[in-house]
């Protein structure tokens, strides 16, 4: 069991008891609100001989009293003289079982949101929401047993106030928990179906595979694409480097051409330069010799 799938059994946990907290605290502070417990207590009150302002003045007493001990929960561990109950159905009651109801509802927006962020399949996020409503709609079933056990418990004479004030209570309280029970079964159901396809394409992909990896066929036959095309670009690139490497070596055989033949051509014009010296001053040394010659032969003459 992996530290997520621990995390998510715990919010389901949590969301439980958050969906309880919420419809009982909403029950309670149903039962305990000023105009629905006045209207029972007065209405008691006048069936016991009571009149009406008596009866107003005896229900602001128990319902505005103060107690010793310091807040609700204390006084159910520690219970003042006047007992448990008395605190419960008082304003200080009705003030607790309507906060915790808000506190409760916060408490359940805040599971389903981690929920869905801890969640790293479908099925799991809709099972862990879908469950805990499953659970906490099974509290529609309290209504016939908490009225059977209320009605057995209280006199015959305040029966009747009894049970309209339990219809009163659970009407709100037993739709509400309907609706959730409806969610959390449909839900549920879902996560169901997305749990078996999600095994379902779990087997296939076992089955498929075909290396040690556990790759599957399709999953190597992309590989094996995109293997070709990362070939095919690095045969690319080496050919356009080939090329690039073939025009610069161009470049250089010209380069060097031109440079042999500018050698050739300066060399050239000054060996046609010396040659022509040198012819010059063969014919002036043949014109030399021509007049010495020349110059003797006339002496000889004379």
């Amino acid at each position: 069991m992996g530290f997520k799938h621990v995390v998510l059994v715990l919010l389901a946990v949590v969301l439980t008891l958050a969906l309880m907290s919420s419809g009982i605290s909403f029950a309670f502070s149903r039962l305990t609100d000023e105009q629905t417990l006045r209207s029972f207590v007065t209405r008691v009150s006048q069936n016991e001989g009571a009149s009406s302002a008596e009866a107003n003045a005896e229900f602001d007493d128990l319902y505005y009293r103060e107690f010793a001990c310091p807040g609700v929960v204390r006084c159910v561990i520690y219970p003042p003289e006047e007992g448990a109950a008395l605190v419960l159905i008082s304003n200080r009651g009705h003030a607790f079982f309507t906060m915790s109801m808000y506190l409760s509802i916060v408490l359940v927006i805040l599971c389903i949101v981690l929920i869905f962020f801890v969640g790293d399949f479908p099925s799991e996020r809709l099972l862990s929401i879908g469950i805990p409503c499953v659970i906490a709609g099974m509290l529609v079933l309290l209504k016939p047993i908490t009225q059977g056990i209320v009605l057995r418990a209280v006199p015959p004479d305040t029966a009747p106030y009894v049970r309209e004030l339990l219809v009163h209570i659970f009407t709100v309280f037993t739709f509400g928990f309907l609706v959730v029970l409806l969610v959390g079964l449909v839900l549920t159901l879902i996560g169901a179906l997305a749990l078996q396809r999600e095994r379902t394409a779990a087997r296939e992909r076992k089955a498929n595979r075909v290396d040690d990896n556990g790759a599957t066929a399709e999953e190597l036959r992309k590989e094996g694409a995109e293997e070709v095309r990362k070939q095919q670009r690095a045969a690319e690139r080496a050919r356009e480097e080939e090329r690039e490497r073939l025009q610069a070596q161009q470049k250089a055989e010209r380069k060097t051409r031109a440079e042999e033949r500018e050698y050739a051509e300066k060399h050239s014009s000054q060996e046609l330069k010396d040659r022509a010296a040198e012819r010059a001053m063969a014919e002036k040394r043949t014109r030399a010799e021509r007049r010495d010659r020349a110059a003797k032969q006339n002496e000889a003459e004379e």
